[in-house]
């Protein structure tokens, strides 16, 4: 098909294309598996993206070539965020060749006129020489994210936020460890640095996906040795602490705090673009590289 007013939709768990060249923008509500070469002029939205061998991917995110219209039945929408701070990760694949900048995840919901004053993104930033954290603010739209952060979102009016145009993250089905029968996907985490004598380091992370997880199902791997360790095992050999703090906006705003034993905290599901706080353990983790795999929930 070849236009520049086309909306390809499905719920079809096994969707499958083949040989597709066209304009438009196409959603599939699970996950697409490519045979044959997918050239699209426009936006792919899935769960999962499997691709036979020797498959050829090229998608370019260009809105002109989009109906201007109400998607909000294809689009995979997000939450209502109210006024005040929110900790987010942007459920999409963020590599070298797959950018993402805070004018492609929060753009097309803020206005960039405002950028800095109705709403600012901070991160959290660690001194590998001085061992401190601290956050800076991002002051440029063009300023690209990491996919192994998570993010500070302030907001002085309440705002409704969806993803457009963003690559959809490619989950493996084959990563050791992975608890998902959907795939995982894993990204570093930071660790301590040499000389460092603070007991522990907190890292804002998050989940990639674009549906609720359990941290429970989440695993973690050091320095790619191929042990996989649950929450509770990798707290056992001092890597990090089997419990996360999650954020909850209000007027001041609270933590709350869950673990994968199900003993501390009753819900320890991470929402569709929320981040959350891991605590690193200082005294085993020097120079470690220590990996979070994703599960990729149906939730």
């Amino acid at each position: 098909a070849a236009s520049n007013r086309y909306v390809v939709y499905t719920e079809d768990s096994a969707a499958t294309v083949e040989d597709v060249s066209m304009s438009g923008y196409i959603y599939f509500k699970e996950a697409l598996t490519a045979s044959g070469n997918l050239d699209l002029w426009g936006a792919i939205s899935a769960e999962a993206l499997y691709l036979n061998p020797g498959v050829k991917v090229n998608v370019t995110a260009d809105l002109e070539h989009l109906i201007f219209t109400d998607f909000n039945a294809f689009l995979e929408v997000g939450p209502s965020m109210a006024k005040g701070w929110h900790m987010v990760k942007a459920p999409a694949e963020i590599s070298e060749t797959n950018p993402v900048t805070v004018a492609d995840f929060f753009g097309d919901d803020l206005n960039a006129s405002t950028f800095g004053t109705e709403w600012v993104v901070y991160q959290r930033d660690y001194d590998s020489v001085t061992h401190r954290s601290y956050y800076t603010q991002l002051t440029e739209l063009t300023t690209r994210l990491e996919k192994n952060r998570g993010y500070w979102l302030g907001l002085k009016k309440g705002e409704k936020v969806k993803v457009l145009g963003l690559n959809p993250v490619v989950w493996d089905r084959r990563m050791n460890g992975c608890t998902s029968p959907h795939g995982c996907s894993r990204y570093t985490i930071k660790s301590c640095s040499e000389g460092d004598t603070a007991p522990y380091l907190y890292d804002l992370v998050g989940s990639v996906g674009s549906r609720k997880s359990d941290w429970k199902d989440y695993r973690i791997e050091v320095d790619n040795n191929g042990t996989v360790m649950t929450p509770s095992q990798a707290k056992a050999a001092n890597i990090i602490n089997n419990q996360i703090w999650k954020y909850t906006p209000s007027e001041t705003g609270t933590y709350v705090t869950a673990d994968d034993s199900g003993l501390l905290g009753s819900d320890s599901t991470v929402d569709y673009f929320n981040g959350f706080w891991v605590e690193v353990n200082c005294s085993n983790s020097i120079g470690r590289t220590i990996d979070l795999i994703v599960p990729n929930s149906r939730k």
